[in-house]
């Protein structure tokens, strides 16, 4: 019995589509694309030769963002369609500078999705490493509050009170 093609879901957020679509091909060659993009990104749709029937046009907001892509009819029909897979087109090799991109993805795929560097390399992000970088940078800015306060704002505080003190003594 023949396997189904492989469906998957592409949020266009960078330029280099024609790269990203041919290391998707590269990997599963049968695989049936649908791209979410925003509506000036029609020309580059259609130069990539991406149809009406797989273009989900979002509008909401002028760049991707996870909460207003939940509640639009495209993030709807994102979540209706039952992809195989979710991928993300990244402007740089390392996503910086992606977050949103990357976190409304996860609204669709909340196990993850597939990045897409703009040389074509293809690497997979996992929401346990993306959950263990973000905790990390909250503990940090707690640590960092909690050590200002005892070294800094602490001691400043006592002091204020010795002078009051003092003043009414006098």
């Amino acid at each position: 019995m023949r396997r189904p093609p492989e469906r998957i879901l592409l949020f266009r957020s960078g330029r280099h589509l024609q790269t990203a679509i041919a290391a998707l091909r590269a990997a599963s060659p049968a695989c049936e694309i649908t791209v979410v993009a925003r509506p000036e990104a029609a020309a580059a749709l259609d130069h990539a030769g991406i149809d009406s029937a797989h273009r989900l046009l979002y509008d909401c907001t002028p760049f991707f963002h996870p909460w207003p892509f939940l509640t639009s009819p495209a993030g709807r029909r994102a979540r209706a369609g039952r992809f195989d897979r979710v991928c993300v087109l990244w402007n740089g090799p390392d996503g910086a500078g992606q977050a949103n991109v990357d976190y409304t993805a996860l609204t669709v795929s909340p196990l993850g999705y597939t990045a897409i560097t703009p040389d074509g390399t293809v690497l997979t992000r996992r929401t346990a490493a993306t959950l263990h970088r973000e905790a990390s940078r909250a503990a940090l800015s707690l640590a960092v509050g909690a050590f200002l306060g005892l070294t800094l704002f602490l001691p400043a505080r006592l002091m204020g009170w010795r002078r009051v003190v003092r003043r009414e003594a006098a």
